[in-house]
């Protein structure tokens, strides 16, 4: 009498077994040369941020002269773009300027009170935002240095352990399957 040989069995569980870590660790290695890249595009995007020199460094407040806001819904959030026209006053000189704040959380009404950062040097140089970017470059330097760690102890975990790198490449598999990428 002839068997039919089923599909679960044994011997073909550790052939799935065997496959999905075989795929892991290659998925798994791939990711952490992907994950070093963009880990080093934010290292060095954020260094190049945090030795930027910032220019506007002064601070001085303003009075708002004219507002015009518009609100703007997206995704259940409520912002504004305004166009103000800002009257400061820099080393006895009084001035107006007027900015273009969009995606601001805040309505800007006549008479209240703004903030402008500007160039000590350069007067002209002012605006309702610092140029200063440092703590943007800290948190890609930061982040940047956590992605290449953990996408390389990830690679390291999955060609060590086979049950991580079985995950991984059950993982990675059902998120190509579903059209998600790896």
């Amino acid at each position: 009498m002839i068997h039919k040989r089923n599909i679960l069995d044994s011997g073909s569980d550790d052939q799935i077994y065997s496959g999905a870590a075989t795929f892991g660790i290659v998925m798994s290695d791939i990711k952490a040369v992907i994950g070093s890249i963009i880990g080093l595009i934010m290292i060095i995007g954020g260094i190049s941020l945090i030795v930027k020199k910032s220019f506007r460094i002064s601070t001085v407040d303003g009075t708002i002269k004219s507002s015009n806001c518009n609100e703007v819904i997206e995704n259940n959030n409520i912002t504004y773009s305004c166009d103000i026209s800002v009257e400061y006053t820099i080393n006895g000189k009084t001035q107006t300027k007027s900015f273009k704040d969009a995606n601001s959380y805040k309505k800007y009404e006549v008479n209240d009170t703004v903030t402008l950062w500007y160039d000590p040097n350069n007067n002209t140089n002012i605006d309702i935002m610092s140029d200063n970017l440092h703590i943007l470059g800290w948190g890609l330097l930061i982040l940047g240095i956590f992605i290449i760690i953990f996408s390389i102890l990830w690679a390291y975990l999955a060609n060590k352990y086979k049950p991580v790198a079985a995950a991984e490449g059950v993982f990675s598999g059902v998120n190509m399957l579903a059209g998600r990428g790896f």
